[in-house]
């Protein structure tokens, strides 16, 4: 099995626990309900004069 590590944040959680299982990790994995689709940090410009804007 090939694993590439990507840039996609839209994984589902149970494809990475499926993923796990088939690696023989074992255990529990945590993760982190009710967290958006998209960063909030993807909002965040810096303007030309060095101003941030979308911080609200």
């Amino acid at each position: 099995m090939e694993m590439n590590a990507g840039t996609r944040s839209d994984l589902p959680s149970r494809r990475i626990h499926e993923v796990a299982r088939e690696l023989g990790l074992g255990g529990n994995i945590a993760t982190m309900p009710g967290l958006p689709k998209v960063p909030a940090a993807s909002r965040i410009k810096i303007l030309p004069d060095g101003r941030a804007v979308g911080l609200s």
